[in-house]
């Protein structure tokens, strides 16, 4: 049974506030929303100053306990595995994309044809409960 009114928590590293458009290391921005059929809300928005991205890095990935998916147009291969681990599945973008084209974009794919990471973060095939 497929849950009725699914949530995605989606990450984007952004340097604008409205575009995918940097490295998650090196962005100046973490913007998270949760996506659900009908919209998407803004959760928080955690902002960066430029310094060191080691130590930067390390906070990034605890704000984004709990997503799904990050969207970037860059990441290590280390981070990439690290995010992996986490359960959050990690997309580099080849291009900057506004941020409401991907939310719009991951709705398509929630009502449609949902990819098989989608289909495990959103936990479709599994049972809502465990079976006594």
């Amino acid at each position: 049974m497929l849950d009725p009114a699914p949530h995605l928590k989606a990450a984007f590293a952004t340097d604008s506030r409205n575009w995918v458009d940097a490295d998650l290391a090196w962005s100046r921005h973490l913007m998270v929303y949760d996506v659900t059929l009908g919209g998407s809300d803004l959760l928080h928005a955690r902002d960066y100053r430029t310094g060191d991205a080691a130590d930067q890095l390390a906070a990034k990935l605890r704000v984004l306990g709990g997503c799904g998916v990050l969207f970037s147009t860059g990441l290590s291969d280390q981070t990439a595995l690290t995010l992996s681990q986490a359960g959050i599945f990690p997309v580099v973008l080849e291009q900057r994309r506004p941020i409401s084209a991907v939310l719009s974009r991951l709705q398509t794919l929630m009502r449609r044809d949902p990819p098989l990471w989608m289909c495990r973060v959103l936990r479709y095939g599994a049972p809502l409960h465990d079976p006594l």
